[in-house]
């Protein structure tokens, strides 16, 4: 195909509701920057038509209403899917587990002896081993092997090419349940909004931005900061900002800062926070930490390179390799004695490396995860796969 003409994609995704997380933030993001490479978008999801989300999003909508199980069952989807598909160059999958994966490749299969279908997926992280491994998951590890077997592996390998986000998520996908045979697997990237760079003040605070759960290693990050303020009588303080605080985790973390004066000092507690208070934090903050124990693409991070501000993240999050290749940032082990070690090496930095740190923050978002640089590197993928 010329792709000096129109080229069309269908994307199909659960929900565009932006609360769901990445990958509807994602569409909403990339698709003005595709618009500007003659790239048109259409997205097929399972919300209701009437949802204030979808409005003025500035491409073409399919909702065809809201599923009736957890598999995110619909009706009218199969049917829909059948009928619409030939009209598209390119059609791509967002994430797995779910019927509308199920759905689009039994339609693919019918269509593909008439039609040369172009099939790409994004796992969006739900192939990471720590969905097998951890403890707390044995059951749904168990359903999963189950479902994968039966279902998920044909699709996969149904797919011309499965599309990663990051080096890390595209070397340990294989060891979920194996090897995947027949697509291509490529790591383009993602990408995230950019936020302003602007430095408001010499702030010297650690900031941590997201959901207050287990999963972002919170415990850890407290018993790592109260080691760090014993030896070390800066000013620093640690902002902890986000949803979560009224859950029993949230409970637990508030319970160890009151029980230590040390964290009474210098942790600063906030609930979530809109776009410009999220500006004004990064903007006054010397660094970024998010010592996960499990993160695919962490937008958070990404958001915070764009604003010149180095990240200290732990190795359990995915992209972690491209931040320690460019020097954007400190990464380490999951585990307090990791984080400890982190924030010490960044705050022994000197002026003048700091800076180069900063410059390097700015210089990974730019090359690896602005929309506009990610969007050539999809149609360079459909061109070459056309």
């Amino acid at each position: 195909m010329d792709l000096s003409n129109k080229v069309k994609i269908l994307r199909v995704i659960p929900t565009l509701n932006p609360a769901s997380g990445g990958p509807a933030q994602h569409i909403r993001l990339i698709t003005p920057y595709l618009d500007s490479l003659a790239v048109e978008t259409t997205v097929i999801c399972m919300d209701e038509p009437s949802e204030p989300y979808l409005e003025n999003l500035g491409f073409k909508i399919i909702a065809v209403g809201k599923p009736i199980t957890p598999w995110q069952f619909n009706f009218k989807l199969a049917k829909l899917l059948k009928k619409i598909i030939p009209s598209f160059d390119i059609v791509i999958q967002h994430g797995l587990w779910l019927y509308p994966g199920f759905a689009l490749n039994e339609v693919v299969k019918k269509l593909s002896s008439k039609l040369n279908i172009q099939l790409f997926i994004y796992p969006h992280g739900m192939l990471d081993p720590y969905y097998q491994t951890e403890k707390k998951r044995r059951l749904k590890a168990i359903r999963n092997e189950i479902y994968f077997t039966l279902l998920e592996k044909q699709i996969l390998e149904n797919a011309n090419a499965l599309i990663f986000t990051s080096e890390f998520e595209l070397n340990s996908h294989e060891n979920s349940f194996g090897k995947i045979n027949g697509p291509k697997k490529l790591n383009i990237g993602y990408t995230s909004r950019e936020m302003n760079s602007e430095v408001l003040n010499d702030g010297d605070n650690l900031l941590f931005l997201g959901r207050i759960n287990h999963k972002k290693g919170l415990d850890d990050l407290l018993i790592a900061w109260k080691m760090f303020k014993t030896s070390n009588k800066n000013a620093a303080k640690l902002i902890i900002a986000g949803p979560g605080w009224e859950t029993k985790y949230g409970a637990f973390l508030n319970l160890k800062i009151k029980q230590e004066k040390i964290l009474i000092d210098s942790v600063i507690q906030l609930d979530q926070q809109d776009q410009k208070q999220i500006q004004t934090l990064l903007n006054t903050s010397k660094g970024f930490i998010l010592w996960s124990k499990h993160e695919n693409f962490a937008q958070t991070v990404a958001e915070s390179l764009s604003a010149g501000v180095p990240v200290l993240i732990s190795t359990s999050v995915n992209i972690y390799n491209e931040v320690e290749n460019n020097k954007a940032g400190f990464t380490g082990e999951v585990g307090w004695e990791g984080a400890l070690d982190a924030i010490t090496k960044f705050y022994n930095l000197k002026h003048v490396e700091y800076q180069n740190y900063r410059l390097n923050a700015k210089e990974l978002y730019s090359k690896k995860f602005h929309p506009a640089s990610y969007a050539v590197r999809l149609k360079n993928l459909f061109a070459s796969n056309m």
